[in-house]
């Protein structure tokens, strides 16, 4: 459970109010709730350091190695999407969103690249 309050965005509750299908990843419940536990991880490396963003790929990898590419992705966005629906526009946090964004945009870029090189 998050519990990051740096600008006072996150509170006791946590991030548990992420509007995604728990099993929308996978089919079963028990790989939602990895998915949300990736989003969690996502979000506190975005808020709580610095520059916690630019090792946040590596992280999520080192963490959860069997997790498909495009869960990555998704998983990058839906913490940008969050960040962003729980901000005001202007808020200094917002940047934090931006930083995922790019994040997923890259990643994205990544992979197809690595697609049509045939690489696994």
């Amino acid at each position: 459970m998050l519990t990051h309050t740096g600008h006072g965005a996150q509170t006791e509750a946590g991030w548990n109010g992420i509007g995604i299908a728990l099993g929308c990843a996978r089919s079963d419940k028990e790989a939602g709730t990895v998915v949300l536990e990736k989003v969690e991880f996502a979000i506190e490396q975005l808020l709580d350091t610095p520059h916690g963003w630019r090792a946040l790929v590596r992280n999520l990898v080192a963490r959860w190695p069997e997790a498909p590419a495009s869960e990555l992705v998704y998983v990058l966005v839906t913490a940008a999407s969050e960040i962003e629906s729980r901000f005001a526009e202007g808020h200094p946090e917002r940047a934090c969103a931006a930083r995922g964004w790019r994040l997923a945009a890259l990643l994205g870029v990544d992979f197809y690249a690595m697609d049509m090189a045939g690489l696994p």
